[in-house]
C-alpha cells in the first residue's frame, strides 16, 4: 500500500523527488511552465564544480522515479507526473482496502426522468448525475442496483409539444439533435399560446384524445416521443449511464 496513508498526493510526489535527489524538499520547486516540479542544479554545480546543464542532463538519464517523467531543460531538471497512471494506482489501492463489499441486497434508483418536451435542463442534469453517483456508491458497497427511468409522456407539457409539432412541425423529421429541435418547437408554440388563449383548449383536447387512445394522435405522440428519446440517449451515452428499464406514463394507461 504505497498511497493510501498519504494525506496530500502533491506533497507525496514532491517528497519522492527530493529523496531520489537526496536534497531537502524545499529545494524542489513547483513549476507552472515546465512540468509539475523542477530542480535547479546550481547548488550541485557549486558543490561538484561542474556545469549545471551537464549535471541536469546526466541526472535526467540516470534517475528513475515511478509515475514521473524526467527531462533536462538547461540547468533545470523538470518532472512531469504521469497523472493517469498515478491516479489509477491510487484508486486501485483505495478499492483494495475500502472497496467492494458483499451485501447481496437489491435496491432501485429512479433517476434522470427527463420531460419529453424539451432538452435536458439543470434540474434534469442534477437528478441524472446524483442518481448515477448514488448508484455507483451503492454498487461499490455490494448492492445490486437497478436503474429505472420514468418518463411522463402524457402530461401537459407533452401535449403542448404535440400541438407545436402539429402546427409548426409541418410533418418534418427533426433536424440536428432531436430533443433540441423539438425543444425549439415547444418554445415557439408556447409563444403562440401566450398570444392566443384558444390554443389552450386545443392542447387539452389533444391530451384527452391521447389518454383515450385516439389512434392518429397516439401514433404521432409516440413518434415525437421516440425522437425526443433519441436525443436523451445521446446524453445518457455521453454520461456513461445505462438503465435496466425505462417506463412511460402512457404504458400505464394501456
Amino acid at each position: 500500500m504505497l498511497f493510501i496513508s498519504m494525506h496530500n498526493p502533491w506533497s507525496y510526489l514532491k517528497e519522492k523527488i527530493a529523496k531520489s535527489l537526496e536534497v531537502n524538499i524545499n529545494e524542489i520547486e513547483e513549476s507552472l511552465e515546465y512540468g509539475d516540479f523542477a530542480y535547479p542544479c546550481f547548488n550541485l554545480s557549486k558543490k561538484l564544480k561542474k556545469d549545471p546543464e551537464e549535471i541536469a542532463k546526466k541526472l535526467s538519464e540516470k534517475l528513475k522515479i515511478d509515475f514521473i517523467e524526467i527531462k533536462a531543460i538547461g540547468p533545470y531538471l523538470n518532472f512531469y507526473v504521469k497523472w493517469n497512471d498515478f491516479g489509477q494506482k491510487v484508486l486501485e489501492e483505495i478499492n483494495e482496502k475500502y472497496g467492494f463489499n458483499k451485501i447481496n441486497k437489491t435496491t432501485v434508483i429512479d433517476l434522470s426522468s427527463p420531460n419529453p418536451a424539451h432538452p435536458f435542463h439543470m434540474g434534469t442534469i442534477r437528478s441524472t448525475i446524483l442518481g448515477e453517483a448514488l448508484s455507483r456508491v451503492l454498487e461499490s458497497q455490494g448492492w445490486n442496483v437497478k436503474r429505472f427511468c420514468y418518463i411522463n409522456d402524457l402530461g401537459k407539457q407533452a401535449s403542448i409539444l404535440l400541438l407545436g409539432y402539429q402546427m409548426l412541425g409541418n410533418n418534418k423529421k427533426p433536424e440536428g439533435k432531436a430533443d433540441v429541435w423539438l425543444g425549439n418547437l415547444y418554445f415557439d408554440i408556447n409563444k403562440k399560446l401566450n398570444e392566443d388563449s384558444s390554443l389552450e383548449a386545443k392542447s387539452e383536447d389533444l391530451l384527452k384524445k391521447y389518454e383515450k387512445g385516439d389512434k392518429e394522435i397516439k401514433e404521432t405522440g409516440k413518434k415525437v416521443l421516440n425522437w425526443c428519446l433519441d436525443g436523451f440517449k445521446e446524453n445518457w451515452k455521453m454520461l456513461g449511464i445505462k438503465f435496466d428499464d425505462i417506463f412511460f406514463e402512457s404504458s400505464m394507461k394501456e
